[in-house]
């Protein structure tokens, strides 16, 4: 599930992980620019308050969250 903020952020959960970009998103047509540095990363079953950001820790579940995003698949 692709989500946005009424600030333009973009974020995707799939399952309890939940990948959020702080930037703006900006977007041509369908197609969404995402700063791969400006994302933050949270296992939602863990912090549900989203107060622990593992991106740096957890790389590889960054980019299969990324690569589902831009794979069109999203159900």
């Amino acid at each position: 599930m692709i989500l946005q903020t009424g600030r333009n952020q973009l974020a995707f959960r799939l399952g309890d992980w939940k990948l959020v970009s702080t930037e703006k998103t900006t977007w041509y047509g369908k197609l969404a620019m995402i700063d791969s540095e400006s994302l933050q990363l949270y296992h939602l079953n863990e912090d549900p308050e989203e107060e622990v950001d593992l991106s740096d820790q957890c790389p590889e579940r960054v980019n299969a969250l990324l690569n589902q995003i831009t794979a069109g698949r999203i159900r």
